[in-house]
């Protein structure tokens, strides 16, 4: 039987004190064996989400940080 490719989107915003517990349970949980990708997409965060997520990444390549641009209202 195939395995199933799932790829999960979290969308952040200074996050930083939940990604890392958040990341490792994806990662330890039953579902990891199915997973091809984590991405999470960070919406400018001010805090230490987007390190918390590139160390992640370092470490297990299913882990993808994409960085997206603010709306900001002139």
């Amino acid at each position: 039987m195939k395995e199933n490719n799932i790829s999960i989107i979290i969308p952040t915003l200074n996050e930083a004190i939940n990604i890392k517990p958040l990341l490792l349970h994806l990662l330890q949980n039953s579902i990891a064996k199915n997973l091809a990708e984590i991405i999470i997409v960070d919406c400018g965060s001010t805090d230490d989400t987007q390190k918390i997520v590139v160390e992640f990444s370092l470490i297990n390549n299913k882990v993808k940080l994409i960085k997206k641009a603010t709306n900001k209202k002139s």
